[in-house]
């Protein structure tokens, strides 16, 4: 775990100093609410004015990979980008915030949660419910269902199911 919390803690720094809002979702934030399963990479959403951007994109150097014309293309276009941890090779997959309702709404519910015993943000577990079951449609992971099997067993009398009914019929 030292790997992940020394690599998340340092992303999670660089957004927080450019004032950047972001959340954590994907297969982190479904082990932060179910099981833990391993993963190469941390996916986060972000939601960055321009200036923000850049002052972002200038906090990496040496020890990153980071192709900043595919990062401001992916900024234009609200498209996903990556920084490698060269070191690592530990990926942070970077996704602009969609201007879609369940996105908006998604993004307005996140929480706040030490992951990897770092002080962050994370998208609820209804959300994460979500996304998984969208995401397990696109693709033949089995993956997603199993997070998401685990996220309801470990949360299931916590969570708000008239949220992930309404939502889920809408999705």
């Amino acid at each position: 775990m030292m790997l992940e919390t020394d690599i998340l803690g340092r992303i999670v720094e660089k957004l927080e100093t450019s004032g950047i809002a972001y959340m954590i979702v994907g297969s982190v934030a479904s082990s932060f609410y179910g099981q833990y399963r391993a993963s190469q990479d941390f996916d986060i959403v972000i939601a960055p004015t321009k200036e923000q951007f850049t002052h972002f994109l200038t906090l990496f150097g040496e020890g990153y990979y980071l192709n900043q014309v595919t990062a401001w293309e992916s900024f234009r276009t609200k498209f996903m980008f990556n920084i490698i941890d060269e070191n690592t090779g530990m990926k942070v997959d970077l996704m602009f915030l969609k201007n879609f309702p369940f996105d908006k709404t998604a993004f307005e519910r996140r929480n706040t949660a030490d992951i990897f015993e770092v002080s962050t943000i994370v998208a609820t577990a209804e959300d994460i419910i979500l996304n998984k079951l969208v995401w397990s449609t696109t693709s033949e992971s089995l993956l997603q269902r199993r997070d998401v099997f685990n996220v309801v067993l470990s949360q299931k009398k916590y969570l708000d199911w008239d949220y992930l009914r309404r939502w889920a019929k809408l999705l």
